[in-house]
C-alpha cells in the first residue's frame, strides 16, 4: 500500500527537473517524447545494442495520454497535432497502420520550430504540480507550460518519466499507480 498521496509521489519523483532545460519534443510511434537535461553518457545494458554508448538527454517522458504545450497562454502543440493531417486541402485523420507512423506535417512543421527554439535558448523547468488523478503541469521559462492528462479507464500506461543514468523508470497509469 502506497502511504503517500499520488500527487506527492508525483511531485517528488519529477522535482529533479526543476532547473533543468527542456530539450526536445519527438515523435515515438504513438507517443511523444520529451527529452530534459544536459547530455550524459548512456551505456545500454541489454538488446542488440548492448555495451554501446550514446549520448543522451539526461531525463525522459513518454507520454500515451492527452498533452499539450503552451505558452503564454496559448496553445503551440499538441497531441491532436500527432494525427490530423491536411490532405488535399481537406482535414483527415491520421490512420495508424501496421505499426508504420507517418508523421503529420502540423506536427513536423511546430515540433521542428519548437525544437530550434529550445536548441539556441536554454528554457528551463520552474515548477512541476500534479493532482490525484496523476496529471501533470511543468513550468517552463518563456511562458512555456506542459500538461499532461489522465485519459483512460483500466489498467493503461498515461505516462512515463525515467533518467538514462537508470534502468528505473516511475510510470503512471489511470488508477495513478508507479511501478
Amino acid at each position: 500500500m502506497l502511504t503517500d498521496s499520488i500527487k506527492s509521489q508525483i511531485e517528488k519523483e519529477l522535482s529533479v527537473l526543476v532547473g533543468t532545460r527542456i530539450r526536445q519534443i519527438r515523435r515515438a510511434a504513438l507517443m511523444i517524447g520529451i527529452s530534459f537535461g544536459d547530455d550524459i553518457e548512456h551505456t545500454y545494458a541489454t538488446g542488440p545494442r548492448q555495451g554501446e554508448v550514446e549520448l543522451l538527454p539526461k531525463y525522459v517522458m513518454h507520454i500515451h495520454s492527452s498533452w499539450r504545450l503552451i505558452k503564454n497562454d496559448d496553445i503551440c502543440l499538441a497531441q491532436s497535432e500527432m494525427f490530423n493531417r491536411i490532405i488535399d486541402g481537406c482535414f483527415k485523420i491520421y490512420k495508424y497502420e501496421d505499426e508504420v507512423a507517418i508523421d503529420s506535417v502540423p506536427f513536423i512543421e511546430i515540433s521542428k520550430e519548437l525544437n530550434k527554439a529550445f536548441e539556441t535558448k536554454v528554457i528551463r523547468v520552474t515548477k512541476v504540480e500534479a493532482n490525484e488523478l496523476g496529471d501533470l503541469r511543468i513550468h517552463m521559462e518563456e511562458g512555456y507550460y506542459l500538461e499532461l492528462f489522465v485519459d483512460s479507464v483500466g489498467n493503461i500506461e498515461s505516462w512515463r518519466f525515467f533518467s538514462n543514468e537508470s534502468e528505473t523508470h516511475f510510470v503512471i497509469f489511470d488508477e495513478a499507480e508507479d511501478t
